[in-house]
């Protein structure tokens, strides 16, 4: 009988342990997913701004260029389409 109460008490210490170490590990895995979390949004706000500021400036430099005497000399004038039914 006491030799099991031995058994059970070493299982329960070694349960205990694995369970603590668990949990210090999970935290520690937490605490840098979070950091890397709030990296990625940072990331992402920071393309976000940056994809916004290069569309307007492609427009403006699409505008600019289409409204060039070069570029309608080289192309010619845009045409609008007509279709005659």
């Amino acid at each position: 009988m006491i030799e099991t109460i031995a058994k059970s008490d070493i299982f329960f210490m070694v349960t205990t342990v694995a369970t603590i170490l668990f949990t210090i590990i999970f935290l520690i895995i937490g605490f840098y997913l979070i950091g890397i979390v709030r990296n990625m949004r940072d990331i992402s706000k920071t393309l976000k701004k940056s994809v916004a500021r290069l569309d307007s400036n492609l427009e403006d430099m699409t505008e600019h260029v289409t409204s060039s005497p070069i570029f309608s000399f080289i192309f010619g004038k845009k045409r609008k389409n007509t279709k005659s039914k």
